[in-house]
């Protein structure tokens, strides 16, 4: 039937922008909860994920053999696969310090995204630091503090 033959695959409607050391138990849980508090079947919402979907290990390989690709590839490259897809969940862990931030292309995604009227930014977190971040902040504001 159609409807199973569109479960789980299909054209991406969402781009994760993660930093690499995230925890895959934090990810999973992240899109879980996104597409629970949105309501999204996910059957049917489809996650572009870079290093699922874009070796970047081959650029190293071809680095060690001379092979260099030029910054402006790499540019083309995710500008095209944000401004296509048009969503970016943008997942920021640990709430207070998140790695996200320190990483140059996740800024770049963000960056892309925010500066395209088309394309649409969602900050996501695990629901621990979620959960930890409105604990915090409920307190005292010693939690905001902390930010600063």
């Amino acid at each position: 039937d159609e409807g199973e033959r569109l479960d789980s695959v299909g054209p991406a409607n969402y781009m994760l922008s993660y930093g690499w050391g995230y925890a895959v138990g934090d990810i999973v849980d992240t899109l879980v909860e996104y597409c629970g508090s949105t309501r999204l079947d996910p059957k049917r919402t489809y996650v572009w994920i870079c290093s699922l979907c874009n070796n970047q290990h081959r650029v190293r390989e071809g680095k060690v053999k001379g092979i260099d690709v030029p910054f402006e590839d790499f540019q083309s490259i995710f500008h095209r696969r944000v401004t296509g897809i048009g969503h970016i969940l943008a997942m920021m862990s640990p709430w207070y310090d998140p790695l996200y931030i320190k990483r140059v292309w996740c800024v770049f995604e963000l960056f892309t995204s925010s500066t395209n009227e088309k394309c649409k930014t969602t900050i996501v977190m695990p629901p621990r630091e979620r959960e930890d971040l409105s604990s915090s902040l409920g307190k005292n504001m010693n939690g905001a503090v902390h930010i600063f």
